[in-house]
């Protein structure tokens, strides 16, 4: 899901995108052409590893600072004695949390525990230490506790054309929660998770992981005559999401395919 980026935060001045760069193909075939040297040439040109290596050092470079980019916009959204909501194991969250309390600003966190993994656990250990009240509640308690809730604050693994994303198991039903109950469902990332692809249902990007989180092992498993299904991934229709926190800014579900279209060139996103 990685692919070239055409302009970074650093390059934007006034809110307004840098001149777009070309893309990738067109960068390494420009300067072969640029010394008379063939696309497939045993030679390559002067300084040609050189660029090719500065170019990706750029890259992450950007990607190394994206969680200080995002943390800085913390403190415009959470505010004093807020019930702050999240899910799963997230560094970008967790960085963005831990920003707004390190400023002395008082607030609350509830995780969902996140199973089978229970990856929410550790995520409420870290946050705690941080000396941030946090409580950790069952994925069945989301709904029930939704009302008391000012925020959702989560992460994701990817970031779809359509402004949808890809995150752990149980996050449509957060976000389905978040919906009925009218809270903001928010989500961090970095521009880096930016996808081309489109999903064509609900379950089209959703991937399967092994049974035995679920059914157990030894004496206490399930038998093996019941099926069991252990989803990885849930999808989050852009309509269930309020707003995107990236390294480039605050933006809504809509504007993530004109992102996509000034941060990457077109070239660069076909895999083939």
């Amino acid at each position: 899901l990685a692919f070239t980026p055409q302009a970074g935060a650093s390059e934007r001045e006034g809110g307004t995108m840098a001149r777009l760069q070309p893309s990738l193909h067109n960068v390494l075939d420009g300067e072969l052409a640029a010394q008379d040297f063939g696309a497939w040439s045993k030679q390559m040109p002067v300084h040609f590893k050189q660029n090719v290596n500065q170019s990706i050092k750029e890259v992450v470079d950007e990607i190394e600072g994206i969680q200080d980019q995002i943390a800085d916009q913390a403190m415009e959204h959470i505010h004093a004695n807020e019930v702050i909501l999240t899910s799963n194991y997230s560094v970008t969250v967790l960085h963005f949390l831990k920003e707004v309390a390190s400023r002395g600003r008082r607030f609350e966190v509830v995780v969902a525990e996140s199973a089978p993994l229970l990856d929410g656990h550790k995520m409420a250990q870290l946050l705690a230490k941080a000396g941030i009240s946090t409580t950790v509640i069952s994925d069945a308690a989301i709904f029930a506790l939704m009302a008391r809730v000012n925020k959702v604050i989560v992460g994701c693994s990817a970031v779809l054309a359509n402004g949808g994303i890809i995150s752990h198991v149980g996050m449509h039903n957060i976000a389905l929660a978040a919906k009925h109950h009218s809270v903001p469902f928010v989500v961090c990332t970095g521009m880096f998770k930016l996808s081309p692809t489109f999903p064509h249902d609900q379950y089209s990007l959703s991937e399967l992981q092994s049974p035995a989180g679920i059914s157990g092992s030894g004496a206490d498993s399930i038998d093996r005559s019941v099926r069991v299904l252990n989803p990885k991934t849930d999808y989050i229709p852009p309509q269930l999401i309020d707003l995107f926190l990236t390294n480039a800014g605050g933006h809504n579900p809509s504007y993530i395919y004109r992102l996509l279209a000034e941060y990457y060139s077109m070239q660069d996103q076909s895999l083939d």
